[in-house]
Order: structure tokens, then sequence, then C-alpha cells
């Protein structure tokens, strides 16, 4: 009878753990977009322990999007800080209602953590460089061009052969547009009679407005950016009028105070200050599919609380 009562409860024992750590701990998310190939696939499901944790450096996490902590009705896909930088804050004003967002509700996406509090972040000819070292994530992405020395040198089956969707494959003339790593180029290159090849990156100093920290000052792009310090708890950040703008929103948004600049002065919390001690940790976020991203180089330092995740499996 003992050993029929075991039997029976252990299972049950197990189904309600299960259960709650479900409830509780553990939660099954699917991947919405293409910001992590070629490493994780879109639409991926993942199992993931919802709890705060720090993260180590270069490791995917899932986050809560700072973006998204306004967003706008009647719908507009464009979170209400990318709507502003692109339609203005007067016409968006106008047209939109804006609803804040509690963290717990905000969309949750996930990304490459390259940047740890205090490490300095630097994209130089879109190679990204973490303390002065280079980054040797062979599974970056970027979008390359080849044009080939005539239509008959196309053949779909090289580029399969290598996981490059047609799909995928921008063409005009003999041009062809793609995104791709280093190793599948190699390969391509090799099957391929190619006239020219190269891959796209933005100038240097050709200013992008919707890259953070949206200054006029602060001419970076997607594959020019920084240098930028992470900010870390309990160290103190130098403040001027032409670094804050990358302090701005740190300071009033996550940390709850008030900012006002006036006469090239800054003021927080009515109080005249020149630096400023962050309460919380940040981190920052560049996914492998460098140009089919919008990550921390578009909105910024990650605070600590946003860190909603960990990845414990990937089913593809």
């Amino acid at each position: 009878m003992k050993l029929l009562v075991k039997i029976l409860i252990i299972p049950i024992l197990i189904i309600l753990l299960w259960t709650g750590l479900r409830l509780t701990s553990l939660k099954s998310f699917r991947i919405p977009n293409a910001s992590m190939e070629n490493t994780i696939p879109a639409g991926s499901r993942l199992l993931v322990w919802k709890k705060n944790f720090k993260p180590a450096r270069f490791e995917i996490i899932v986050y809560h999007n700072p973006d998204f902590d306004t967003i706008l009705l009647p719908k507009n896909p464009m979170p209400y800080y990318a709507a502003v930088r692109t339609m203005g804050k007067e016409n968006v004003d106008k047209e939109y209602k804006k609803v804040f967002v509690p963290l717990e509700k905000r969309e949750q996406w996930i990304g490459r953590c390259v940047g740890l509090p205090g490490d300095k972040i630097r994209l130089e000819n879109g190679n990204l460089y973490v303390n002065g070292i280079p980054d040797n994530n062979k599974n970056v992405k970027k979008v390359f061009l080849m044009k080939l020395s005539d239509a008959a040198s196309y053949n779909q089956k090289i580029f399969d052969s290598v996981k490059i969707r047609k799909e995928d494959i921008n063409s005009f003339s003999n041009n062809y547009l793609f995104p791709a790593t280093p190793e599948q180029v190699r390969i391509l290159l090799s099957k391929t009679k190619v006239d020219t090849s190269f891959y796209i990156v933005d100038a240097k100093n050709n200013a992008d407005n919707m890259i953070f920290p949206f200054s006029n000052n602060i001419k970076w792009n997607k594959d020019f950016f920084g240098e930028i310090q992470i900010p870390k708890s309990g160290e103190r950040i130098t403040l001027d009028i032409n670094n804050i703008p990358l302090y701005i929103r740190l300071i009033e948004s996550f940390e709850n105070n008030s900012v006002v600049i006036k006469d090239s002065l800054i003021f927080i919390n009515n109080k005249k200050c020149d630096s400023y001690v962050p309460k919380y940790d940040y981190y920052f976020i560049i996914n492998d599919n460098r140009d089919n991203s919008v990550d921390s180089r578009f909105w910024g330092f990650l605070p600590e609380n946003h860190v909603s995740g960990k990845i414990l499996k990937i089913f593809n």
C-alpha cells in the first residue's frame, strides 16, 4: 500500500513543482524578429529563467526594451521616442495619445549584451571594440554588395549552400545586396565571378538622427559609434553641456530626477551639477544581425531592472 502511495504521489509532486516553476520562474518565449540571425533564427522558441540576474559579457539575454515605456494610440508601430525623432514632437502630440507602459508589461526582446557596467564601447567601420579589444564574434552579419561579372554568374544554389535565402537578396543590374558573415562571403567569392565586392558601411561623421544620443554635436551612426563608457552604480559621471545628451534620459526617466539645462548650465532637481552618480548598473546591447537590429545603438543604455530573463534552452 505504501509503495502504491509513493508511486502515485511522486508524479503529482513533479507536476506541481513544474507548474510552480512555469508560473513563477520559467517562460517559453518565441523570437519575433531576425536581429540575432545567424546565431538564433527568427521564430525560434526559448526557455527562459524569469529572474533578474547580472549578465556576462557577450551573453544573449531577454530584456524589456526601454524604448517601449511609452506607446502611441491609435496604434503606431514606432515607440514614442522614435516617432518624435521622425515626425517631430508637435506632430506626434497632435495626432496621438501617449500611454505609459509599466515595466513588466513592456515588450520583451532578445539581444547580445556586449557591454557591462564600466565597459567602454566603440564601433569603427562597423567593427565592435570592447575596452579596446576587437570582438571576434564569427556570427556577425552585415549587408554585403557583390557586383557580378555578368548575369550568368548568379547561381542561387551557391547562396543556398551558405544558407543565404533568396528572399534576403536584393538585386539590381548585376549587383546583389544581402546580409552575410565573413565566412559566408569568403565561400561565395571563391565560387562566383565577381567584379566588385564590399560591405556597406556608413561614412564616418555622417550623423544619423535615429542613433543614440540623437544630438547634432555627437555625429555617430550605426557603424561609427563612440567611444562611450557604460554607467556603473556608484561611479561618478562628469557632466557638461556636450555630453549631457548621453545621460539625460538615464538621470530623468530611469532614476527619477528632473533635469533642466539653462545658459549651458545643468540643474538636477533644481541644483546646479557638473557630475552625477548613477544608482543602478547599466548594460549595452548590440545584436549579431548588425544591419537589421534596433539595439542600444538606437536607444542607449539598458538599466539593470530591464534585464528580464536568462536563456536556458533554444529550440530551433
